[in-house]
């Protein structure tokens, strides 16, 4: 996946939750607004160093989207590891 691509799947992901805020705003028992965790595969071209990816998570954590970065996905190295 290319940076382009995952800014647009994050973005989709983004819109399943309109209710979007940096801060939790509670009313009683209920969560009027919140921020979102979304876990992100960490392997190349996901997380760029960029100024665009870098601005880009700047703006989704200031609209309540924290990016975090899981482990990258070890299947092709495996992979590539057994078929030699």
């Amino acid at each position: 996946m290319d940076e382009t691509l995952f800014i647009k799947a994050v973005l989709i992901y983004k819109t399943l939750y309109p209710n979007l805020a940096p801060r939790f705003n509670w009313d009683g028992d209920c969560l009027l607004v919140g921020h979102n965790f979304i876990k992100t595969n960490s392997g190349p071209g996901m997380n760029c160093k960029s100024e665009r990816a870098i601005k880009f998570c700047h703006y989704m954590h200031n609209i309540g989207v924290n990016l975090c970065p899981g482990l990258s996905n070890t299947a092709l190295d495996f992979k590539d590891k057994t078929d030699s």
